[in-house]
């Protein structure tokens, strides 16, 4: 039995679908940034008991309830933030004994990461049937459509939380785990003043005010 017989809408892997036959709790990385990448991007669907050619022969219940609770673990322990994962099955043969399990992922706010060890994090972005690990680039894109930083200069005002978000990305991103300074970012031309004349009264009070903030250089 074809995917698409049990599934109408999946007709090929792409970026909204992938088919996996089983899931190897010994080397989780290799599924799971499947899922990360998803939910970096708009969210998909994994299909568990599938051959790379469509072909759902399906697994049993306890196959079912084995490969929930691997996805679990593995969220939990390796996945940051957590993604949002919700499941359904369908029967491939008429005893309803064998079943596909599909996997959707709900698209993320935050970027997602996949974490071993204390210091070794890895983001990972799907492509047409593969996740691969984001270039700092990719990053930078991801993180302006997740957190709403600009990736181009503009006359945008931000506020004191949008800045502090870039500069958490910095610190997380950057290989030296630093932050740029206000002067730093102002010499590099990250940033520029308001040259507003009502804005130098507030300047006094709360520092100088960031209107523009241009991270095309990397963070």
């Amino acid at each position: 039995m074809k995917i698409k017989e049990i599934y109408p809408d999946v007709i090929t892997e792409d970026t909204s679908y992938e088919y996996k036959a089983v899931l190897n709790p010994d080397n989780p990385i290799k599924w799971a940034k499947t899922l990360i990448g998803y939910a970096n991007d708009k969210g998909g669907t994994l299909f568990i008991g599938v051959s790379n050619d469509g072909e759902a022969f399906g697994i049993d219940l306890e196959e079912v309830d084995k490969t929930k609770l691997l996805i679990s673990r593995i969220n939990d322990r390796h996945i940051f933030p957590h993604i949002k994962i919700s499941y359904m099955m369908r029967s491939v043969d008429s005893n309803a004994e064998h079943f596909v399990l599909a996997v959707k992922v709900a698209p993320a706010d935050s970027v997602i990461r996949y974490r071993e060890g204390d210091y070794n994090e890895t983001v990972f972005i799907k492509g047409d049937g593969n996740a691969t690990p984001a270039t700092p680039e990719e990053i930078i894109s991801l993180s302006k459509r997740k957190y709403g930083v600009d990736n181009e200069t503009s006359e945008v005002a931000y506020t004191d939380n949008q800045w502090s978000v870039y500069l958490n990305l910095c610190k997380e991103y950057r290989q030296d785990k630093s932050a740029p300074t206000i002067k730093t970012s102002f010499q590099e031309g990250k940033v520029c003043r308001e040259k507003k004349e009502h804005s130098h009264q507030k300047s006094k009070k709360s520092g100088t005010k960031i209107t523009s903030v241009s991270i095309t250089e990397g963070l």
